[in-house]
């Protein structure tokens, strides 16, 4: 895996400014907080992890509240950069924080998906040496963890 460092607030902004037209058709209103880092990272794969979470959270809108999707940066009780996004959306059953990132595991027939989003998602942080993890009470919404442990080498896969 080649990686270069990546400025994650900038990354951020260009990836929402990229979902724009989506952002405002799901009337979203998409949040950054925290500190800003630089990481080691794939930008391709980076792209793919963000603009799954982040179509994601569009997609599973509960339809009668207001959209508000949180980023924040974040730093893990071991230092390691963090990234959490959360929504109030429809959310998943609680027992299902594994199985949603099984390949072609659609929870929710009702939206439209092919079920490899959060596969794929999982499948760039293992790549990259980092955690991924998700966690609902299957009615207020979901939150995405990821932490970004930093990478002692770089090899090509």
């Amino acid at each position: 895996l080649v990686t270069e460092p990546v400025d994650m607030r900038a990354f951020l902004d260009s990836t929402i400014e990229d979902l724009g037209t989506a952002v405002d058709a799901a009337g979203a209103d998409l949040a950054i907080t925290g500190e800003s880092w630089t990481i080691m990272a794939q930008p391709s794969l980076l792209r793919m992890l963000i603009t799954n979470l982040l179509v994601n959270a569009l997609k599973h809108r509960h339809a009668h509240r207001a959209l508000p999707v949180r980023i924040a940066m974040e730093r893990t009780p071991a230092g390691a950069p963090s990234l959490t996004i959360t929504d109030n959306g429809s959310g998943f059953p609680p027992g299902a924080s594994e199985a949603i990132f099984l390949p072609f595991r659609r929870l929710n027939k009702k939206v439209e998906g092919t079920g490899i989003g959060l596969a794929t998602c999982r499948e760039v942080c293992r790549r990259h040496g980092w955690t991924i993890t998700a966690h609902s009470d299957g009615q207020s919404g979901a939150v995405f963890e990821v932490a970004l442990l930093e990478m002692k080498t770089l090899t090509a896969e």
